[in-house]
C-alpha cells in the first residue's frame, strides 16, 4: 500500500517570535507577514519532517 502525506512545514516557535517582534515594532502591514516567515523557517521544518519520517521506518 502506498500512502502520500502532505506536510505544511513551518517552525511555529520561530514564526511566533518573529511575528511578535514585528508587532512590537508596529510592522503590521501585509508585507510583514512575509518578513515574519523567512524561508529558513520552512526549510528547518522540512528537514525535521524528513527526520521524523526516516525514524519511523518510512520509505
Amino acid at each position: 500500500m502506498t500512502l502520500t502525506v502532505f506536510v505544511h512545514a513551518e517552525n511555529g516557535e520561530i514564526i511566533d517570535f518573529l511575528r511578535k517582534e514585528c508587532i512590537k515594532k508596529g510592522q503590521t502591514t501585509p508585507h510583514y507577514h512575509h518578513v515574519s516567515r523567512p524561508p529558513f523557517t520552512e526549510a528547518e521544518a522540512v528537514r525535521r519532517a524528513i527526520y521524523i519520517a526516516k525514524e519511523n521506518c518510512t520509505r
